[in-house]
């Protein structure tokens, strides 16, 4: 398998301050209608209450985010306002930097764009990663992590954690097929309020999870 990713972060941001009210379905639709809930409708949020943690352009590397390219099985590079993940085996690549000012107390929001670019012709589920409350490998203890993936060419995602030894996974392979957009930027949302996780794509609703603690303090990438 030879594909690579493209991943370009436009902000995360994190202590919210306050909570706005939260209605869903104040006006139910006739029932030959489709209801769609809107982005505001899950707990949202005024960006006038919200402090930012980080607001990642990837205009240069100040941050320290992880640059490989004299491997021939993978490279890291940040490139045109991109950080490019590559990856030219099965083995998962992962790029991170370290966020200590965000809590699992906080309630906070996460957001990126990412995009899948090219594939090799035995796709084997290829796709993208964010990743979050990340901790690496240490010793014996094993790399832990929270995520929200996608997987390009079956327009699916993936919400879950894994502790290292276990993975608690939900698949969703309904709700994306009209929000996903192949091969191109998809806008990935984790909102959390209290003790529950909301998902967007490309602003619309994909699921709800209970909220899962912090492994590590590290946020990013993986492929």
């Amino acid at each position: 398998m030879y594909f690579f990713q493209r991943v370009y972060c436009i902000g995360l941001i994190a202590a919210v301050l306050g909570l706005s009210g939260c209605s869903l379905l104040e006006n139910p639709q006739p029932k030959d209608k489709p209801i769609v809930l809107t982005y505001e409708q899950y707990d949202y949020i005024p960006a006038s209450k919200k402090a930012i943690l980080l607001n990642e352009e990837f205009d240069n590397n100040t941050r320290g985010w992880r640059t490989v390219n004299n491997s021939t099985q993978y490279s890291l590079n940040i490139t045109g306002g991109e950080l490019v993940l590559t990856t030219r085996t099965n083995e998962k690549q992962q790029n991170l930097i370290q966020l200590p000012t965000l809590k699992d107390s906080m309630n906070f929001e996460i957001e990126t764009q990412v995009r899948v670019v090219n594939i090799g012709s035995s796709d084997d589920g290829s796709g993208n990663m964010l990743l979050w409350g990340f901790s690496p490998a240490a010793g014996a203890k094993p790399r832990q992590w929270l995520n929200y993936a996608l997987y390009d060419d079956y327009k699916i995602v993936n919400i879950g954690s894994f502790n290292g030894q276990n993975a608690d996974y939900f698949v969703n392979d309904e709700t994306t097929q009209e929000a996903y957009r192949y091969r191109n930027y998809n806008k990935l949302t984790v909102r959390k309020v209290n003790k529950t996780c909301y998902y967007f794509l490309n602003g619309q609703f994909i699921a709800t999870k209970p909220f899962t603690s912090f492994y590590g303090t590290y946020l990013g990438f993986g492929v």
